[in-house]
């Protein structure tokens, strides 16, 4: 009987050694494949962050070439806005030596010269972007202009000047004399919309927002 006790005594500490020696084992197991999982979730965060910088890079450089163009179409916008000033000027310097002329001097001259110019029409699609109504007081103006144009051309188109017919000068400086209220108005709202003009802000690529690991 005590020798079958001492054999059970035996390979009970055995089993206690061999479940103590597993239950070790498991521990290791187990901390090695956390060690791996949390190698694997660092690898993956570390390439998230990777994607995530260079998505931002991406959105970054989308916004400066977006604000970029936008500069680029304010300068264009601005270039086209002097140029039809410039135009104005030069209409109503034109319209201003005829208005002078046509008021019974107009044997001054021997020929006529052109108050519009080919290329009036930059006015009229500027004024047309910044109102209706200042497009309707282009249109007007550019009316009586026109017709100024047009009878001025009439009155020098006979050679003789005993056979020209004054009337066309004078009906040329009553739309002159019409068309120069208007031409100053005109001139004063492109003016001021030349100098409230303000550029598109730019990017300022340190003040974007960073990641950080």
């Amino acid at each position: 009987m005590k020798t079958l006790y001492d054999v059970m005594f035996t390979y009970e500490s055995v089993a206690i050694w061999l479940e103590a020696v597993a239950l070790i084992a498991i521990f290791f197991l187990d901390f090695s494949e956390y060690k791996k999982q949390g190698k694997d979730r660092e690898e993956q965060h570390n390439e998230t962050l990777k994607q995530m910088r260079i998505m931002e890079q991406q959105a970054n450089a989308a916004s400066e070439s977006f604000q970029l163009l936008r500069a680029q179409s304010f300068e264009e916008r601005r270039r086209e806005l002097l140029r039809a000033i410039s135009i104005l000027h030069d209409i109503r310097y034109e319209s201003t030596q005829w208005k002078d002329i046509s008021d019974n001097k107009w044997g001054t001259v021997s020929s006529a010269s052109n108050i519009m110019p080919p290329d009036s029409n930059v006015v009229l699609i500027q004024a047309s972007r910044h109102s209706n109504e200042l497009r309707s007081e282009v249109r007007e103006a550019f009316r009586l202009l026109a017709n100024a144009d047009y009878q001025i051309a009439r009155y020098y188109s006979v050679d003789q000047p005993a056979y020209r017919m004054e009337k066309f000068m004078k009906d040329a400086h009553l739309n002159l004399e019409n068309a120069e209220p208007r031409l100053t108005k005109i001139i004063d709202a492109f003016e001021q919309m030349e100098s409230t003009a303000q550029p598109e802000s730019r990017v300022n690529p340190q003040n974007q927002r960073r990641l950080s690991v």
